[in-house]
């Protein structure tokens, strides 16, 4: 039966149980230690088995990033109300292109998720899938847009290829400046607003 496992998941467990009892020893660097190893050759298990989405990505840099978001939003950084962008990473992986994200786009779980104003709305759908991209996905250019013109709040996702597009999380759907998915009027405008990255 044992030989029927493969021998990267009697690592991956073997892993665990080590971080578990490193754990109990009171030894928790040792055990995070472990634990990320785990957790880290489990994704890579799950890709290679084609079971998990695993978008191609390149590093890029702040100025790539801030030229592409420049050539795409009217708004940013020039007018009298603009759109601006922090950075919180020193280092930023973009998916390559936009066939390279598709799929893990379709993988996104928070669409199923209900809509509670009071303390899960549209920033937290957004944070959620910028959270999900960096952490599953490898790619932390997924950003969070915070439309005060819209009074909204959506994902950005800047490629490695220079293009960039707005991307509705609730809605799993890819979207256009101007498109009225959620609300009666647009909802994605980004005349002023915040890009988190």
């Amino acid at each position: 039966m044992l030989e029927q496992i493969p021998p990267e998941i009697i690592a991956i467990v073997t892993l665990l149980a080590g971080a578990a009892a490193a754990y109990f020893r009171n030894e928790q660097k040792k055990a995070k230690s472990k634990y990320l190893k785990a957790e880290s050759d489990l994704r890579a298990f799950l890709r290679e088995q084609g079971i998990f989405p695993n978008p191609e990505t390149q590093e890029i840099s702040r100025k790539f990033i801030d030229d592409a978001l420049g050539e795409k939003i009217d708004a940013y950084d020039g007018s009298a109300v603009p759109v601006r962008t922090v950075f919180s990473d020193g280092t930023y992986y973009a998916p390559k292109n936009e066939e390279t994200m598709e799929e893990a786009r379709k993988f996104n779980l928070f669409e199923y998720l209900p809509y509670r104003p009071a303390f899960f709305d549209c920033e937290n759908f957004a944070m959620a899938y910028a959270t999900l991209s960096a952490f599953l996905w490898g790619t932390n250019c997924v950003g969070v847009v915070f439309d005060w013109s819209a009074g909204h709040a959506y994902n950005i996702i800047v490629y490695a290829n220079g293009t960039v597009q707005l991307y509705e999380p609730q809605e799993s759907q890819v979207v256009e400046f101007g498109d009225t998915l959620v609300g009666t009027d647009s909802d994605y405008k980004l005349n002023n607003g915040l890009v988190l990255l």
